[in-house]
């Protein structure tokens, strides 16, 4: 006797397709914003947002450049557990030096 192949059972088509960022749901992107202090060192805020948010020594400069004369100045667009790890990290750097140097999150426009 000829045994039967094994058929695999058919899915039906129900016409509906959908794509699932689940990163994007779980995970959404925030703004980080530098503030301006009239204690924390310029080379000291420029180096913590080189060293911890990553950004080339020229354009840290610039961002802090920019919150020295206007209050305040974008960082960075980070998911928001990766912004929050960040601003403990830079909160903790300046804390340990006694600097009042502050970073915000805000959502993503």
């Amino acid at each position: 006797m000829r045994e039967s192949p094994e058929i695999a059972p058919a899915i039906p088509d129900i016409g509906v397709e959908f794509t699932y960022d689940e990163a994007a749901e779980l995970d959404p992107p925030h703004d980080v914003i530098v503030h301006n202090d009239d204690v924390t060192p310029f080379d000291f805020v420029v180096a913590v947002i080189h060293g911890i948010f990553e950004l080339p020594p020229h354009d840290a400069y610039e961002v802090t450049l920019t919150a020295h004369y206007e209050g305040e100045a974008y960082v960075a667009t980070l998911p928001i557990e990766d912004a929050k790890y960040r601003v403990y990290r830079a909160h903790s750097a300046a804390r340990a030096r006694g600097y009042p140097l502050t970073f915000s999150i805000h959502p993503a426009h």
